[in-house]
């Protein structure tokens, strides 16, 4: 018969054991191996308007390595809850398509697929009810949260 003392240690030790596991698999689920891009009719991503990649990173705790992603407003303050975002290698939606982006319910758009930023590209927001606008200048980063809102003012549909 088992002491009282070895008793509370067996329990410990298997709630420990328990506890690794679950978070093994937690840990096995996030990092630059997962796949995650943004859908639209989606409603499941978070923190609109703030740097995704601050999070979904080889060392963050998002789900997936995001390449490319940000946050579509109106110039009201509304996330745009539809649409996509378009990269192309020229301004004003010229050149060479490099990526269209679904815009998720709540404005965001995100993808781990690969991108290659290579000297720049263009980003046109298109909310697909007639309202686009393309960014005038070239980015160099697929980290859009991570300038506007902050140091730049953010991308708004009228």
């Amino acid at each position: 018969m088992k002491s009282r003392s070895s008793q509370i240690y067996s329990l410990v030790l298997l709630l420990g054991i328990s506890f690794s596991l679950l978070t093994c698999e937690k840990n096995e689920n996030k990092g630059c191996g997962k796949t995650n891009i943004s859908q639209s009719n989606e409603s499941e991503s978070h923190n609109n308007g703030q740097n995704c990649m601050s999070c979904h990173n080889e060392n963050g705790d998002g789900e997936g390595c995001f390449n490319l992603a940000g946050s579509a407003w109106y110039q009201n303050g509304n996330a745009v809850s539809s649409g996509q975002v378009r990269i192309y290698s020229e301004p004003n939606g010229q050149g060479t398509l490099l990526a269209t982006l679904s815009i998720d319910q709540l404005g965001n758009f995100f993808t781990t697929e690969a991108f290659s930023v290579g000297s720049g590209f263009y980003p046109v927001v298109d909310d697909g009810n007639g309202k686009v606008l393309a960014m005038p200048s070239i980015a160099t980063s697929g980290t859009c949260n991570s300038c506007h809102g902050v140091s730049t003012k953010r991308i708004e549909l009228p």
